[in-house]
């Protein structure tokens, strides 16, 4: 039978050890033969032991446990509404230009042009286009396309966006 238990002696081992040792030799060069002496100072010893192995493994815990991360919790109770905000622009940051930049140029493209809002509800509902209604959608195709850019980078608001696409179509 093949035993592979070897006892070794560790840092776990080797303090209590050097402890011990420490406590029985200072108690015959100072305390001597006074069994009662003796006694006292050995509860004493076992009892500092005891509190200096105690904050040693408060100590060794926390700092195993302290960049832990221990199980998700249950979800928080939420948080109060925030302040609305401006339709179609994004104030916290500069360069994030307007939301939805395709749906307001193509709804005021439809405002001032209201022939091809046929043609744009043909398309949204996948109907053929004839060649006339193909060029006229081509075109408002186009022009959404050359504002996209410009829309995206834009942070002057809504309005004055909807004036310059007005002031576009002139």
């Amino acid at each position: 039978m093949n035993n592979n238990y070897h006892f070794y002696l560790d840092k776990n081992y080797i303090l209590p050890l050097i402890y011990l040792i420490f406590v029985v030799v200072i108690s015959q060069l100072f305390i001597g033969p006074d069994r009662n002496a003796n006694m006292i100072y050995y509860m004493i010893m076992f009892l500092l032991y005891l509190s200096i192995y105690n904050i040693k493994t408060s100590i060794a815990y926390y700092v195993k446990l302290r960049n832990h991360k221990g199980l998700r919790g249950d979800r928080g109770d939420p948080g109060d509404m925030g302040s609305t905000g401006v339709d179609g622009t994004c104030i916290m940051s500069k360069g994030c230009g307007l939301l939805n930049c395709r749906k307001l140029i193509s709804d005021e493209l439809l405002k001032k042009y209201p022939d091809l809002v046929p043609i744009n509800n043909k398309v949204e509902n996948n109907i053929k286009l004839n060649p006339n209604e193909k060029r006229k959608y081509d075109m408002m195709s186009n022009y959404i396309d050359i504002l996209l850019p410009q829309c995206k980078e834009y942070d002057e608001g809504v309005d004055k966006f909807r004036k310059l696409i007005a002031k576009t179509l002139k």
